[in-house]
Formats: C-alpha cells, sequence, structure tokens
C-alpha cells in the first residue's frame, strides 16, 4: 500500500458525503483543529524527573447475580479520590470479524497495552473477559451441573444479560474501589469495540436511568462514552433503543435492579419528578479505521467500506438526539477495533488517553462514599 499522510484521527462536526473535492477540503480545514487539540503529545507522562510507582495489576474475580465469575484484571489509579476509572470492553464472538481470521478469540488480552498506558496517565481500569469470552466462561447453576458458555452458541439472551447483569456487576466492583477512596466512580468512562460498543451504550442509558433511592445515588456516573469500530448489527440489542428513553424495557433479568426501578420513588417520593437522561449528558466519541485513495487497486476492502457504513450509520443516530456531544474520528489504516491498538504509529491508545482526560479528567466532579439504601452499609 502506498505512502499516505499521518495517521491521526480527523474529527468531524459531522461526516462529509459530498464529492472528494469536498472532502478533501474538509480534511484540510480540520486538521489544525485536531493537531492544536492536544490530541497527541500535551499531556504525555513526562519522560524525565521523579516519576510515581505504577501499581501492580489484580486478576480479580467479579461474581454475577446469576452466577457467572467474571474475570477480569484491575489496574489501580494514581490519583485516589480524583482518580477516573476506565472500563475497557472488548469484542464479542460473532459475525463481524472487520478483516480478522475466522477462528479469532477476543478476551482482555486484547486490550493489554491500552490498560497499561491508561494506568500510567493516573487512571484506574477494568478490563473484564465479557461473558462466555476468556475465562468467563462458567455459569454456576444451584442443583444443576455447571453450565459451559460457548461465545459461538450465544444469543441475543446472552447479550441482554451482559447489560443486565454484568455491566451492574462490573460497577459494583469500582464502586468498592470508590468507598476505598482508590477512585472517583463520577468518572467513569467506558470504551467499546465493536459489537461491544452498543453493549457500552445500552449501560450508559441503563446506569442513567436508575433513580436516587433511600436519598442515595445509584447511577448518572458514566461521563463518557469511547467506541471503536462501532458494530451496527448485535444480536438481542438494537441500536434504536438508544434514541429512545425506555430504561425498563431493558431491565429483564436483574433482581436488584427491577427492586431499585420499583421502589426507588415509593421509598424517596420528593424524587419522583427527576428524570435522568444521558443523551444531552455524556460525550460520545467514536473511532473507525478509513482511508481514500486515487488509485483503484487500493481502495478500502469491504470490511473497511463495512466499518464506516456502521460507524456513519451510528454517528447520525447519536448525532440526531437532544443536545448530543458526539464527534466521529477516522484513522488512516483498514484496521478496526482493538486491532487499531496494534498498529504501529497510529498512536490509538495516546488519543485515546488524551480523550479521556479531555472528557472527564479535567472536570471537577466531588467524591462520595456510595451506601446501598437497601443494605444500610457500603458493602457491594
Amino acid at each position: 500500500m502506498a505512502s499516505r499522510r499521518p495517521m491521526l484521527p480527523v474529527f468531524l462536526s459531522h461526516p462529509f458525503d459530498g464529492p472528494p473535492s469536498t472532502g478533501l477540503l474538509a480534511v484540510a480545514m480540520l486538521l489544525p483543529l485536531v493537531w492544536g487539540s492536544g490530541l497527541l503529545g500535551a499531556q504525555d507522562p513526562p519522560a524525565g524527573g521523579e516519576k510515581q510507582e505504577i501499581p501492580k495489576p489484580k486478576d480479580v474475580s467479579i461474581q454475577t447475580t446469576d452466577g457467572v465469575a467474571l474475570a477480569a484484571t484491575y489496574f489501580p489509579g494514581m490519583k485516589e479520590k480524583e482518580t477516573v476509572p476506565v472500563v475497557l470492553l472488548h469484542e464479542l464472538r460473532g459475525r463481524h470479524k472487520r478483516g480478522r481470521a475466522a477462528n479469532t478469540r477476543f478476551s482482555r488480552v486484547d486490550y493489554a497495552g491500552l490498560a497499561k498506558y491508561l494506568q500510567a496517565r493516573g487512571h484506574a481500569v477494568l478490563v473484564p473477559d465479557l461473558r462466555g469470552h476468556g475465562d468467563s466462561n462458567v455459569r454456576k447453576i444451584p442443583g444443576r451441573a455447571d453450565q459451559m458458555l460457548d461465545p459461538e452458541t450465544m444469543g441475543g439472551t446472552d447479550y441482554q444479560r451482559m447489560v443486565a447483569i454484568d455491566m451492574p456487576a462490573l460497577k459494583n466492583y469500582l464502586v468498592a474501589r470508590n468507598n476505598e477512596g482508590e477512585l472517583n466512580i463520577e468518572k467513569l468512562v467506558v470504551v467499546g469495540a465493536e459489537e461491544s460498543a452498543l453493549l457500552a451504550m445500552y449501560w450508559t442509558q441503563l446506569d442513567w436511568s436508575i433513580p436516587v433511592s433511600g436519598n442515595q445515588k445509584q447511577g448518572q456516573d458514566i461521563k463518557a462514552v469511547i467506541l471503536l469500530s462501532p458494530t451496527w448489527s448485535v444480536p438481542g440489542l438494537q441500536w434504536g433503543q438508544i434514541s429512545r428513553y425506555q430504561p425498563l424495557a431493558m431491565i429483564p433479568f436483574d433482581p436488584q435492579l427491577q427492586r431499585v426501578f420499583r421502589d426507588g420513588v415509593r421509598r424517596d417520593p420528593r424524587q419522583g419528578a427527576v428524570v435522568f437522561d444521558y443523551r444531552s449528558e455524556v460525550p460520545v466519541r467514536i473511532l473507525v479505521g478509513w482511508y481514500e485513495s486515487k488509485n483503484p487497486a487500493d481502495n478500502p476492502p469491504a470490511h473497511v467500506r463495512e466499518a464506516m457504513a456502521d460507524a456513519r450509520k451510528v454517528y447520525n443516530l447519536l448525532k440526531g438526539l437532544p443536545d448530543a456531544d458526539v464527534l466521529l474520528g477516522k484513522f488512516d489504516t483498514k484496521a478496526q477495533g482493538t486491532a487499531l491498538l496494534q498498529v504501529p504509529g497510529l498512536r490509538c491508545e495516546q488519543i485515546i488517553a488524551n480523550l479521556v482526560d479531555k472528557t472527564v479528567g479535567s472536570r471537577q466532579l466531588s467524591w462520595e462514599k456510595r451506601v446501598d439504601p437497601y443494605r444500610g452499609d457500603a458493602d457491594r
């Protein structure tokens, strides 16, 4: 492939669909904004001087309410109550391989480099093996034989369980770290790749739907979402749901969450008129691989065209929401999803870290200890 301009993401206020001359002009006008935005270099860890010792990562097991032990790796942060927690969600085994080998197995290992980079910037990072993937492949059901979870046979119900059961379990783990003063759960950032991009958006809608219960804040903690090559088609989940405000339809499984929704207003009538809606509150940044060539033999392959088409669909959907803060960034590469992190010279890890800092890290959000209103303590 012929050498092209440096592989920097061009962030657009809207995806340009005009003729080639219009597109090139838009890129030329936007490049100064990209270079001047601090996405590269400005916030890197200092090369010299005294450095803070980076804590060692911990392999942890997070239990769900339906018997799945989610294997995860936790990278502690270094800013105590100012620490931004970041959850990294890998791709799911499915139809959309985006240029990968047919036998590709996705797991938390795909984020190893990004997790270390974010931690070096002071953030706390939680990287799970999602249900049925990696080491999260067994469901223990009382009185029955263990159920082995195979991503090849997982369907829509399994993906819905990821939203309704697994995401709250991950947050509970981070809330416990919050209550130890290790991070500020109010600054939660979620990164989702390909199919998990929709999972991240469902979790955001769920998190912002949970009402205040017993005068205790339980949600509205996700403050930014970063999507890597979002996939439009995911079994059991629909992007159209994200454009509507129907939180109860998203909680079919978890009894504790059902109880919070059912009892929240009754326990604290003063909260009855409060409606939390993430759609105008949470910035979304979309990153996708794409390139254009004057040489017909060097046109983007099918999986790249598909990835850009899906990214534009997601962008147009989210941009149509009230007061939405959405940007689409194009990398000069055919790589997609977590494969963006493996491209030499792309500097995707650095750009994601700077997006975290710009959207959330610089915000002044007060820390508070979280208390379960149903148990009267902060245990999770």
